[in-house]
C-alpha cells in the first residue's frame, strides 16, 4: 500500500512444513528450481528480508530459511518499505520475526531471530542500477549448537551488485 510517498509491504506467513511420509512424493512447497548452491532450499523469491532467505540484491549467501524450513514449519511476520529518494536513488526498509512451527530437534527451541535490513538503489540508467546494503539478524536460539552450549551470536552480511537488466 501507498504510504508517507513509499510503497509498504506487510506479510505474515505459517506453514506447517510437513513434508508427509511418502518416498516417492513430497508435500515440500517449490516455486523455482533449486540447485545445491540453495543452501537448505531456500525456494524463491518470497521473503521480504535478505539475511534469513534470498531476496534479489542480498542474494549472496543467506541462511536457506524456506517455507517450510527443514521440515519444521515457519512462523513469520516481516514488513518493508519502499521510497524513492531522488530521481535516481531509492531506499528500502525491511524488518521481519521469524520462529519455527516446531522445535528443532536438537536444542527444542523455535526462535529463528529478528532480522534487520537497510538498502540503497541507484539507477545509474535506465537498465543498469548498484544496490548497496546491510542486514542483521539477532540469533534466536533455533541456531544454538547443542541444549547447553552458548548463544549463537548475531550476523550480519554486508553487499553489492552492480546488474544489468533487460
Amino acid at each position: 500500500m501507498a504510504l508517507a510517498g513509499g510503497t509498504l509491504a506487510v506479510q505474515a506467513l505459517s506453514s506447517s512444513g510437513d513434508d508427509g511420509t511418502s518416498s516417492t512424493r513430497s508435500g515440500e512447497f517449490r516455486t523455482i528450481a533449486q540447485s545445491v548452491r540453495d543452501d537448505f532450499g531456500a525456494q524463491g523469491y518470497w521473503s521480504l528480508l535478505g539475511l534469513t532467505s534470498p531476496r534479489g540484491p542480498s542474494d549472496v549467501i543467506d541462511l536457506g530459511v524456506g517455507l517450510q524450513n527443514r521440515g519444521l514449519g515457519l512462523m513469520t511476520v516481516q514488513a518493508g518499505f519502499e521510497r524513492p529518494l531522488s530521481r535516481r536513488m531509492s531506499g528500502y526498509l525491511a524488518t521481519g520475526y521469524l520462529r519455527s512451527a516446531e522445535r528443532t530437534p536438537v536444542t527444542g527451541a523455535t526462535a529463528l531471530g529478528t532480522e534487520f535490513l537497510a538498502e540503497l538503489r541507484w539507477t545509474v540508467a535506465r537498465a543498469m542500477a548498484v544496490d548497496i546494503g546491510a542486514s542483521y539478524l539477532t540469533t534466536g536460539d533455533f541456531y544454538r549448537r547443542d541444549p547447553s552450549g552458548a548463544a549463537p551470536a548475531g550476523l550480519y552480511q554486508i553487499y553489492t551488485r552492480y546488474q544489468l537488466e533487460f
